[in-house]
């Protein structure tokens, strides 16, 4: 698992066809989630999600290349954004 902050454990890491945001307590409440490219580029989001103390588990699109991205999660107290994730 891949540990944004003691809140919010993103897994597995390489992701494949989903990603999987375990939101705990004192996150907050998770709003949005988005996946950039090395370069960014928005390559995916999700909206309107209004998730606290769960599990988040949000398919990942088909199309999308192997490689490195960042995934950020917009959370009532502020954002926090992974170092890398990769897609296998």
């Amino acid at each position: 698992a891949l540990k944004l902050d003691n809140t919010l454990k993103v897994y597995p890491n390489p992701i494949q066809d989903q990603v999987t945001i375990e939101v705990l307590p004192g996150a907050g409440t998770v709003n949005q989630v988005t996946l950039y490219d090395i370069m960014g580029r928005t390559m995916a989001q999700w909206n309107e999600l209004k998730a606290k103390n769960t599990t988040l588990t949000l398919p990942v699109p088909a199309w999308l290349n192997k490689g490195n991205y960042y995934l950020s999660v917009l959370t009532e107290n502020g954002v926090r954004t992974s170092k890398t994730v990769v897609l296998n």
